[in-house]
């Protein structure tokens, strides 16, 4: 019966160090750390609805929302900074990722929508100091994020790690255009300048949206895609056309310069096209979300992308009211003012669940939860916990390298990650390294680091410069699946049977992907009976290693599998 409650809550399987439960310092400076480059999207999202809000006069619900944008921008760059400054090998990581690197976008876009709502406040002075600061950050984030993320030493093919993060470099590129745009008017020193900027971001951004949903449909009709993949983000394909609209349609109200002369005609009825194929793709991103939510049963829980989610449906909204008073086409408008209470709507929900995650996550004490969750504090059978208690954990190692580090690096390379439930793929390499701790410091290091390998673009050469010890390097070499193509699944087994480092962290590997309750709700979204492969592989696995610390792995990681 216990070991069904817990397997109702994975996050709460496996034990976290005592530092995380009681030190808030930790746990901020964790988050701080794992923070992902997307989060202005926050930003984005509240600037954009507090825009629409003041088109449609509701005076007081878009100051609210311009104060809380404000707010959010400024703890977003602190926050950031001391990332920057304090975690390199975290934001070099995320650099390196093609599918979290465009995320550093959010920051451009989310600059020039905070920089357009002060103008409409008449803070012209802001919009502009912010332009230039989101301007220079875009042209510099526009060779370095292409070059790090995808043409650099990434696994081959990097078109099959495509997202809808991709489409984010085109939103900040129309902000450029949108924040010239704004101030335009108001420089007359400087209308050419500003126009000349408008319409060059303008069409670097539809050309970028033309390469990127390239891109992304080779990445669908190529590759495996399941409702796991299928994450927020993919809305952001619809917000880029929104934002582009909005940006046309502004630049088409600039005064009269030379490169809006020529371009002004074009502009305007390119706008149209993309609201209709904005309109378009709404549908078929509601359906997605019911087949993956519905149909797959994966769990709608907060995360940071969802952010990716409301500001599509704010900037749809707002360039649909623009575009259709500006045209004089009142249905447009309809839909525009619709959508702006649907995104309002939206924004409530997601806020108040962000501020319950950070709650939960951040403020709240590891041993309040506890005392929140009687289930936290269920005990293994009397008679495996005292063979438990009688282990004497040993630590040989006498690096400085902790199993921190090694956390801070399987955060890094799993960041943005969720499994085939989704779930946060976090969850399970801390229970695989949970399953590990009545061993020593370098099985408990590997099991923390087990996928990341296979799963990321972390090579063991990367493993080493971090300083991860050459124990748990061997031990990660011999479970990575990749490194050993010409194998199959049980040779590889055969293979990791070979070390008894690599073997224990196999059966913690494989005692929390065998899980009852995992096993069915995998069986439920594919459709498939569970792989009979885990169970041969256990068959050699258990031969390979003393039967003292099998049943120590499985009392931590999957007690079903213990035998009586």
């Amino acid at each position: 019966m216990a070991s069904g409650i817990l397997a109702e809550i994975p996050d709460l399987r496996y034990r976290y160090p005592a530092e995380v439960s009681q030190t808030l310092g930790f746990r901020i400076r964790r988050a701080v750390e794992g923070l992902t480059p997307g989060y202005f999207a926050l930003v984005m999202a509240t600037g954009i609805i507090s825009v629409g809000m003041k088109f449609e006069g509701f005076g007081l619900i878009s100051f609210l929302l311009l104060a809380i944008c404000a707010a959010s921008f400024v703890v977003l760059v602190c926050l950031n900074l001391w990332r920057f400054a304090s975690y390199h090998s975290s934001v070099k990581g995320d650099f390196m990722d093609p599918r979290r690197a465009f995320g550093f976008f959010t920051f451009v876009a989310g600059t020039n929508v905070l920089g357009v709502r002060l103008g409409m406040e008449g803070h012209f002075d802001a919009t502009a100091t912010l332009l230039i600061v989101s301007g220079v950050t875009w042209l510099i984030l526009g060779y370095v994020v292409p070059w790090t993320a995808v043409l650099g030493p990434q696994k081959r093919p990097v078109v099959a790690t495509a997202n809808g993060t991709w489409f984010i470099w085109v939103v900040a590129s129309q902000s450029v255009a949108i924040a010239a745009a704004t101030i335009e008017p108001v420089f007359d020193g400087a209308r050419e300048q500003l126009a000349l900027i408008a319409v060059a971001s303008w069409s670097v951004g539809v050309l970028l949206y033309a390469a990127a949903a390239v891109f992304v449909s080779l990445r669908l009709m190529l590759y495996d895609f399941g409702p796991e993949d299928l994450t927020p983000p993919y809305w952001v394909s619809m917000g880029a056309l929104s934002i582009t609209v909005l940006a046309g349609a502004r630049i088409v109200e600039m005064a009269d310069a030379p490169m809006v002369h020529v371009t002004r005609d074009l502009i305007a009825g390119l706008a149209v096209v993309f609201w209709a194929f904005a309109t378009w793709l709404i549908p078929p991103l509601i359906a997605a979300g019911i087949w993956r939510h519905v149909g797959k049963r994966l769990p709608l829980r907060y995360d940071a992308t969802l952010w990716s989610i409301i500001f599509p449906l704010g900037m749809y909204a707002g360039a649909g009211i623009y575009l259709g008073d500006a045209d004089r086409l009142p249905i447009v408008s309809w839909i525009g003012r619709v959508g702006l209470w649907v995104a309002f709507a939206a924004w409530a929900l997601v806020f108040v669940a962000m501020a319950v995650h950070l709650v939960r996550t951040v403020l709240l004490p590891r041993d309040r939860l506890q005392r929140l969750n009687p289930v936290m504090n269920l005990s293994v059978d009397s008679k495996v916990e005292a063979t438990l208690s009688s282990r004497t954990r040993t630590d040989k190692m006498t690096s400085e390298f902790t199993l921190d580090t090694a956390r801070a690096i399987a955060r890094r390379a799993h960041s943005g990650q969720v499994d085939k439930l989704g779930v946060e793929y976090m969850a399970h390499v801390e229970a695989v390294a949970a399953g590990l701790v009545d061993f020593d410091l370098a099985i408990q290091i590997a099991g923390m680091l087990h996928d990341v390998v296979e799963d990321s673009s972390t090579s063991l050469d990367d493993l080493r410069r971090e300083g991860v010890p050459e124990r748990a390097v061997a031990a990660v070499a011999l479970v990575s699946r990749n490194l050993h193509p010409a194998l199959d699944y049980l040779a590889a087994i055969d293979l990791v049977c070979t070390s008894p480092d690599a073997t224990l962290v196999k059966i913690s590997d494989n005692a929390h992907n065998s899980l009852p309750d995992r096993v069915t709700k995998l069986t439920k979204i594919t459709g498939k009976p569970a792989n009979p492969r885990y169970a041969q592989a256990r068959e050699r696995l258990y031969a390979a290693a003393l039967a003292e610390d099998v049943k120590s792995i499985l009392a931590r990681a999957n007690r079903s599998l213990l035998t009586p």
